[in-house]
This record gives C-alpha cells, structure tokens and sequence, in this order.
C-alpha cells in the first residue's frame, strides 16, 4: 500500500491493516453497496485472501466481473477485472 500512496493512490480506509474491512459479505447486492457507500474505485485482492481470511470478497468479485455482471445493477456498480499480477488481482468498479 505505500508504493501506491507514493504514486498518488488514495485509501478508502487508514493505511494500517487493522482498519481495512475484511468481512462474510451475504451477498453481492450489499457487496455493492459497500463499494458504491465508500466510493470505491479500485480492489487490489491478493490472490488467497479468501482462503487466508475465510472471506468471500474475491469470490464475488469474480463472480461479479464476469457470469452475473447484472447483480448489483439496483446500486448502479460494476465490477471489471483489470490485471492479474503474480500475487494479486486487480478490479475496477464503476460507479
């Protein structure tokens, strides 16, 4: 995170892990909603986040950026893939 903030990123939470939101989302409607509530531009997602948090963000932003697009059609969000990096992935959410 702090090459990005050194390239001019800005955060959607403190630069400390402690404050990043990692959670069971239970579904991708309020997914959505949490991206579209903090004006979310970008998801950089290690590639075993899910499996080392026991989360599902990334199996919604798969699921999301490809087969059901429409999902959170009701917050007006979409989901891209953008990159694929060697140990992570990166998506961009328009809003």
């Amino acid at each position: 995170m702090y090459l990005m903030m050194q390239a001019g990123a800005r955060l959607d939470s403190e630069f400390f892990s402690e404050s990043l939101v990692r959670r069971m989302w239970p579904n991708a409607e309020v997914y959505c909603q949490f991206l579209s509530d903090r004006r979310v531009d970008r998801v950089l997602i290690y590639h075993h986040h899910d499996t080392a948090f026991r989360k599902n963000e990334q199996q919604l932003l798969t699921l999301l950026s490809s087969s059901d697009r429409n999902a959170c059609a009701a917050q007006h969000v979409t989901v891209s893939h953008l990159f694929t990096g060697q140990r992570f992935e990166v998506y961009a959410i328009k809003r």
